[in-house]
């Protein structure tokens, strides 16, 4: 798959207005940004729009669906897979890092302080990208050092199994590219502070699938 240079930047709404409504929850943003236009200043109304989450907390006892789709797949069928060269790219935010832009925006939401709320967009990253070979080589890497698969390589996925890993939509997500910038939280004084996705996947995520296995 290809790299796109499209960078999506959320103080440019236009750019985001753009997509097509039959873009990945698209129709539920769509719905919301009418809402913020009809009511106006009666209501403020925002899209809080995440890339990749990332990162377990080990009070949850939970984790996302993304990377650790790739996991599961490695696990069950033995091998880290990808689409084609895996050149498309994605951005990310840590789950915490994540958390804490949601109290940032409820805090300045609450607020009497001016703001451009006509714009009803946030992005949330963490300014760190991956190609999602980066991440079948990775996730490749980090299951061979545990032992649980036989060779770090990553192979492209077989056609009989892609529904393994993000059903219908693994084309769609294991293929395409989704690269964002977070300009508007930042301004509202949110600074994402936690550990690297490679770290977290390293440290936390896949030794937790793995101890669950």
């Amino acid at each position: 798959m290809y790299r796109s240079d499209v960078i999506y930047s959320d103080d440019d709404p236009a750019g985001i207005d753009n997509l097509p409504p039959g873009a990945l929850h698209r129709n539920v943003d769509l719905l919301i940004v009418q809402a913020s236009r009809e009511l106006g200043r009666k209501a403020r109304i925002v899209v809080l729009i995440p890339p990749v989450v990332y990162g377990f907390i080990p009070a949850h006892k939970r984790i996302s669906m993304g990377l650790p789709s790739l996991v599961r797949f490695a696990l069950k069928h033995g091998y880290s897979g990808r689409i084609g060269e895996g050149r498309n790219v994605w951005s990310g935010v840590h789950v915490a890092d994540l958390g804490r832009a949601y109290m940032t925006l409820i805090d300045k939401l609450d607020s009497a302080a001016p703001y451009p709320w006509e714009n009803s967009y946030f992005f949330v990253d963490n300014g760190e990208e991956f190609s999602w070979a980066e991440a079948a080589e990775n996730v490749g890497r980090i299951l061979h050092m545990l032992g649980k698969i036989s060779s770090p390589e990553s192979h492209l996925f077989e056609q009989s199994k892609l529904g393994d890993v993000f059903g219908p939509y693994t084309v769609s997500v294991a293929g395409g590219n989704a690269r964002c910038r977070s300009v508007r939280l930042p301004q509202l004084g949110w600074v994402p502070r936690e550990k690297s996705i490679w770290a977290s996947m390293e440290e936390d995520e896949i030794p937790y699938m793995v101890s669950q296995n």
